[in-house]
C-alpha cells in the first residue's frame, strides 16, 4: 500500500446538540472520539490529516495538534457540515490525489477498510468515490479522487456530499468492518459505541467472508 498521496479530512465543527457532550471530546476507551479518527488515518500511513473546527475550536485544537493534525477553522460552521467539506477539502495540499472524508463522530472504523479503499483506489483509475459498504450499507469513510476538488468548492451544497457524488462514477467497495455505519450522534448511540468498543475483538457475521472473497481473487 502507497499512501502517501492521499490525505483526509475529519469533520469537527457541528455543535453537538443531540448528544450530551462534545462529541470529538467525548471518550472511547482510552482515547477521544477525534483521536481514534486520527490515529486510524496516520497509523494507515497517510501523510496529511485536516481537522475542520468550529463550534467549541478552542476545546477542540489542542486535541488536534497534539496528533499532528492540521486544525482548519470554519467560520461558517452554522451553515451546516458540506461548509465544513468544503473548507477542509479546499485546504488540502495541491499534489494530493485523493482524500477520505470523515465525521468525528464515528470513532471506530478499521485500519483494514481504509487499505481496502487504497487498494481499490489504486487499480480503478476511472472511479471517483469508493464508498466502503457492510451487509449492504455504506457508511463512512468514502475515498474521493483530487479531481472532485472543483465540483466540491462549486457545490451549492443541496443534499450534501451526496449531491456531488450523484453526478461521478462511484464504486461501492465491501469491507469487514461493522464500524463503518457506527456513529455516536445521540446518547443511545454512544451508549452502543462504548459496548462494541469493550467486545471489538468478536467478529460480526460476514466480516470473515468478505476478507475472504478478497484475497482470492
Amino acid at each position: 500500500m502507497d499512501p502517501e498521496k492521499i490525505g483526509a479530512v475529519i469533520l469537527a465543527a457541528g455543535r453537538s446538540s443531540r448528544q450530551n457532550g462534545l462529541k470529538p471530546l467525548l471518550p472511547i476507551g482510552p482515547k477521544t472520539a477525534i483521536r481514534h479518527c486520527m490515529d486510524l488515518f496516520f497509523e494507515s500511513g497517510l501523510p496529511w490529516v485536516n481537522v475542520v473546527v468550529g463550534h467549541r475550536a478552542d476545546e477542540i485544537i489542542p486535541e488536534v495538534k497534539s496528533a499532528g493534525a492540521h486544525p482548519v477553522l470554519n467560520s461558517a460552521w452554522d451553515r451546516g457540515m458540506f461548509s465544513s467539506v468544503q473548507a477542509g477539502v479546499g485546504a488540502l495540499p495541491e499534489d494530493i490525489s485523493g482524500f477520505f472524508v470523515m465525521p468525528a463522530d464515528i470513532p471506530l472504523v478499521l485500519k483494514t477498510t481504509i487499505e481496502f479503499l487504497i487498494d481499490c483506489f489504486k487499480k480503478n483509475s476511472g472511479i471517483w468515490v469508493f464508498l466502503p459498504e457492510f451487509r449492504g450499507r455504506t457508511g463512512h469513510p468514502p475515498l474521493v479522487r483530487s479531481d472532485l476538488r472543483t465540483a466540491i468548492a462549486c457545490h451549492d451544497g443541496q443534499n450534501g456530499l451526496r449531491g456531488v457524488f450523484d453526478k461521478c462514477v462511484t464504486s461501492r467497495i465491501p469491507v469487514p468492518d461493522r464500524y463503518i455505519l457506527e456513529d455516536i450522534d445521540t446518547p443511545g448511540q454512544y451508549k452502543k459505541v462504548l459496548d462494541l468498543w469493550r467486545h471489538r475483538d468478536i467478529s460480526q457475521p460476514g466480516e470473515a467472508g468478505i476478507i475472504l472473497d478478497r484475497k482470492c481473487r
